[in-house]
């Protein structure tokens, strides 16, 4: 995309720094911007890069090296993602080295920057999440607290985030990935992740910790409250919801990097939980499967939903075997 330059203005630099297009055909893989030409190293961007497709200019994307709009903070950006602006066929991106903030700079160097295509990119099953609270910290380990859920996946129907309903006859039963058969004993049928509270010692107002690391974004609705999203960049999303206000490591849509255990935010109870106020603290943890590779991961629910446990059981899990029709599909 560019070599290393430094680039230089009088009086000043303007707001767009400099700018260069770049046109190929994809069909399948990711694609990542990356400072060299594996697609592993950090690229110097400044400050800030817009990137936009000419083919669907709806997608657009723009990263700032902080969450603070105006502010100019100068620091390399690890490789990012922009298999999610890509469509089937030729592509033209454009991309903008930007100055974001008012003060004045004559001089700023950006690059090199390559556009990277994995071709045989496969998402690998390989375990490499944490648990997403500081359970070490409390002298505790990961095999007893991790088995300390208040809310199991439900292996038959984890539907809780589409408008999939599952049949009434099983609506108060789980099946959870220890076991082949239903139990009525477990929380809670549908359920699409996991949940720890006080028993598993992750309390209200405790640090939430990155299971991995990945570019966090923030969301909110009424029913998961306020939640960080992680694109782990390997084919994998972590989410974390009902956390507090206080301590979020974003506020913002825009990604911006976090690394492996680092705090993004504190265990709440914002949203739909019960029972309601402080005593329905707890974390709720999901992980999507990006399956059709496209770099989105709302497209894979409820396909893509993943027990991080896996199956432990010995008969056949059956959530891989659910069918549905969605959409007209």
């Amino acid at each position: 995309m560019t070599e290393y330059q430094e680039i230089t203005r009088e009086p000043y630099l303007t707001t767009v720094l400099y700018y260069k297009h770049q046109t190929f055909p994809w069909k399948s893989g990711k694609v990542v911007l990356s400072g060299s030409p594996d697609g592993t190293k950090s690229v110097n961007i400044g400050w800030k890069i817009e990137i936009l497709n000419a083919r669907d200019q709806s997608r657009m994307f723009s990263f700032n090296n902080t969450d603070q709009i105006y502010n100019c903070v100068e620091k390399e950006m690890p490789p990012l993602n922009i298999t999610h602006l890509l469509s089937e066929g030729s592509n033209t991106l454009f991309i903008r080295f930007v100055r974001p903030c008012f003060v004045t700079y004559k001089m700023q160097d950006i690059g090199p920057m390559y556009v990277v295509h994995f071709d045989d990119y496969e998402i690998s099953d390989d375990p490499f999440l944490d648990l997403p609270w500081d359970y070490a910290g409390d002298g505790r380990i990961f095999d007893d607290v991790a088995i300390r859920m208040s809310s199991y996946f439900d292996h038959e129907y984890p539907l809780l985030s589409t408008k999939l309903r599952e049949p009434n006859e099983f609506k108060f039963s789980v099946f959870s990935f220890r076991s082949d058969q239903r139990s009525n004993d477990l929380d809670y049928s549908s359920h699409d992740g996991y949940d720890w509270a006080r028993s598993a010692g992750a309390i209200h107002l405790d640090p939430v910790l990155a299971s991995a690391a990945g570019w966090a974004t923030y969301h909110y609705n009424k029913y998961s409250g306020k939640a960080i999203y992680i694109d782990h960049d390997n084919g994998y999303q972590t989410r974390y919801y009902h956390l507090d206000s206080d301590g979020l490591v974003t506020t913002s849509s825009q990604k911006v990097w976090v690394n492996d255990r680092q705090q993004i935010g504190k265990v709440g109870f914002t949203g739909n939980v019960s029972p309601t106020g402080s005593k329905g603290a707890h974390i709720h943890f999901m992980v999507i499967k990006d399956k059709d590779g496209n770099g989105s991961f709302d497209d894979n629910i409820p396909d893509g939903i993943t027990d991080p446990f896996g199956w432990q059981a010995a008969g056949s899990d059956p959530w891989p075997a659910y069918s549905f029709t969605y959409g007209g599909s």
